[in-house]
């Protein structure tokens, strides 16, 4: 190598060559898919219910539109197939599953009067193979919320609702014990596109957003501990985000990029000046309730992405590049972090 080529190089950002040990590029989605709730049932990733890029003209959203298509990722083949189509489109829906069962909660469809027609209806599927059938809807509208199973149950948490007709944040926190819904302990700040995930028997709400505070970021963490019925709020996020995505592996918690929206006041008014997305990791450890920001990041920025986790990763899944719905995403990618 060349004294100058030796210069170039020792230029380049340190973390690049040690980023890529921590990413590997898999079976892209079949279409851009951002706003998704994914979640893994039958040993297959499952997508339902996204916003997909619309043929030009066609969108409802801009370029995208709800979609009624179920993507299904086999981990082995590393192949993409389709599953059967949801009964109606959707944005923003919720996936969790169960060993018996798939649900498809709430989310919002669209038309070109409304594209964020917040929804209370819920479907199931018992196989890959199988049609969806409506079970008993949610209390109410609620879209944008956090969605786990906790044993047995099914459980809905915060999001967004409407009220006397205006659409809202709702602290509203719900359970499905296979024959009704019950109340449980609502959570403590009422937000929407929040990371939910289950742990210990609980579950936790990272980061989200305000949607009456013009779309504030909040960094705030809260732990729901069955048991008790009750929430504790852990230690916040290096930096406030939403439309994150976020997994445990090996017992600690990583939660992915997302986006912000800047406003200023010009009168009475506010205006929207600004929006980025973010390509920062934060990394959680339980046993010290700290965070760390990690030294790499992801492959781009990005929001409105999924990632599940399995014992080999975590599997970040579509998301766009930009705030809003810029440069959606085909991406698959598996990150591990050895520290």
């Amino acid at each position: 190598m060349s004294g100058s080529a030796a210069m170039a190089a020792s230029l380049l950002p340190r973390m690049s060559v040690a980023a890529n040990k921590n990413w590997q590029n898999l079976a892209p989605i079949p279409v851009p898919l951002q706003e998704i709730y994914p979640c893994i049932f039958k040993n297959r990733i499952v997508i339902a219910g996204a916003l997909e890029l619309a043929q030009e003209g066609a969108g409802l959203m801009g370029n995208m539109s709800p979609s009624r298509s179920v993507h299904l990722y086999d981990f082995q083949q590393d192949i993409w197939h389709k599953g059967p189509e949801l009964p109606e489109p959707r944005h923003h829906l919720g996936l969790a599953a169960n060993h018996q069962s798939l649900f498809a909660i709430g989310g919002f469809s669209s038309d070109k009067q409304d594209p964020w027609k917040i929804e209370s209806q819920v479907w199931q599927l018992s196989s890959l193979s199988d049609s969806w059938q409506s079970v008993t809807a949610l209390p109410g509208p609620q879209a944008e919320a956090g969605y786990s199973f906790l044993g047995k149950d099914l459980h809905v948490v915060g999001g967004r609702t409407l009220i006397n007709g205006h659409s809202t944040d709702t602290a509203a926190h719900y359970f499905y014990d296979d024959t009704s819904w019950q109340s449980a302990a609502p959570l403590p700040l009422a937000r929407n596109s929040f990371s939910c995930l289950v742990h210990n028997d609980g579950l936790l709400v990272v980061g989200g957003r305000i949607y009456k505070k013009r779309h504030e970021n909040q960094a705030r963490v809260d732990f729901y501990e069955k048991k008790t019925d009750r929430w504790f709020e852990l230690a916040p996020m290096p930096k406030a985000s939403a439309g994150t995505a976020a997994a445990i592996w090996q017992g600690e918690l990583f939660v992915f990029g997302g986006e912000a929206y800047h406003f200023t006041q010009q009168g009475d008014k506010w205006a929207l000046t600004s929006s980025e997305a973010f390509d920062q990791i934060w990394h959680y450890q339980f046993s010290s309730d700290k965070w760390q920001t990690l030294p790499i990041t992801m492959s781009s920025t990005r929001h409105g992405l999924g990632a599940v986790a399995t014992s080999q990763g975590i599997y970040l899944l579509g998301g766009a590049k930009q705030a809003g719905s810029g440069e959606v995403t085909t991406l698959l990618e598996k990150f591990t972090y050895l520290g």
